[in-house]
C-alpha cells in the first residue's frame, strides 16, 4: 500500500511533463495594435485628426532548449497610422522585429510564458500626398517583452493569446499589439 501514492504522484508528473516541449516552434497571430498616439501628435501639432488602422498581425519562430527556456525571433506588423489637416496628409506604416529569450510553464494542456529582449522598430515610411513625399525612417531599438498564454490542442498544434510590448526612450512612444493566433512544434 505504500507504493500507491508513489505511483498516483509518478502518473501526474508525466502527465505534466508530457505536455511541455523542447525543439523549433512557429507560430502566426492576428489582432489589434496601438502605440502611445499623445506621443506622435505632439510631433504634428497642427495636424488635426488622426486615424489608426488598428488591424495587425505577427509571425514569430523559436527553440525550446528545455522545456522551461528558449530563444524566440519575430516580425510584427503594426497598424498604418494616418494624420490629417485640410489638405494634407501623413501616413505612417510600422513594423518591428525581435530577438528574445522566453520561458514556458506548462500545466496539463494550458501554458503560460513570457518572453524578455530587444526590440527594433522601424516607424518608416511616412508619406505626404499633397508634396509626392516619402520618407523613411531609421530603426529605433528598445526593450521589448511579451506575455501569454495558450493550449495544445494536440501534440504539435497550439492557440496562444498574446500582448507584446516595444518601450523606447521618452521622445519615443510605447508601441504594442495583442493577438490570438496558431502555432506548431516540430
Amino acid at each position: 500500500m505504500k507504493f500507491i501514492p508513489k505511483i498516483i504522484i509518478s502518473l501526474i508528473s508525466v502527465f505534466f511533463i508530457s505536455q511541455t516541449f523542447a525543439g523549433l516552434y512557429i507560430d502566426a497571430n492576428l489582432g489589434y495594435s496601438g502605440t502611445g498616439a499623445n506621443s506622435i501628435k505632439q510631433d504634428f501639432t497642427t495636424l488635426s485628426q488622426l486615424q489608426s488602422h488598428h488591424f495587425a498581425w505577427s509571425a514569430n519562430a523559436g527553440f525550446n532548449f528545455l522545456s522551461l527556456l528558449g530563444a524566440d525571433v519575430g516580425y510584427t506588423q503594426y497598424a498604418d497610422m494616418d494624420y490629417r489637416t485640410g489638405n494634407t496628409s501623413i501616413s505612417t506604416k510600422h513594423y518591428s522585429y525581435h530577438v528574445a529569450g522566453r520561458s514556458q510553464i506548462s500545466i496539463g494542456r494550458f501554458f503560460a510564458f513570457g518572453k524578455v529582449g530587444l526590440g527594433f522598430l522601424n516607424r518608416g515610411k511616412i508619406s505626404i500626398p499633397a508634396i509626392q513625399l516619402q520618407v523613411s525612417q531609421k530603426l529605433n531599438t528598445g526593450l521589448y517583452w511579451a506575455l501569454g498564454t495558450g493550449f495544445n490542442i494536440t501534440q504539435h498544434l497550439y492557440t496562444q493569446l498574446q500582448f507584446e510590448e516595444i518601450n523606447f526612450a521618452a521622445n519615443n512612444p510605447t508601441t504594442y499589439i495583442a493577438v490570438a493566433g496558431l502555432g506548431y512544434q516540430f
